[in-house]
């Protein structure tokens, strides 16, 4: 086929049904890696959550050893 001649109707169709099929592909593909993400997201922020819980209770427990240790006695 010369540079100026158009391809034929079947070539052009059987080009685009090719690229559809390439770019559902790709959406689904694409689709899956953003719930895999979101899911990751989601599991960061609860571990960020219990990381932050138990930051308090080392700080609550660190001033009750303080409390102890100053000879100061508290309820728990």
């Amino acid at each position: 086929m010369s540079p100026h001649t158009t391809p034929a109707p079947a070539s052009i169709l059987t080009h685009l049904t090719a690229s559809l099929s390439e770019a559902r592909h790709l959406t689904a593909h694409l689709t899956s890696l953003e719930r895999r993400l979101r899911t990751t997201v989601y599991e960061l922020e609860l571990q960020k959550r219990v990381v932050r819980e138990l930051e308090a209770r080392v700080k609550r427990r660190e001033e009750r050893i303080r409390d102890l240790e100053l000879g100061r006695w508290r309820r728990v």
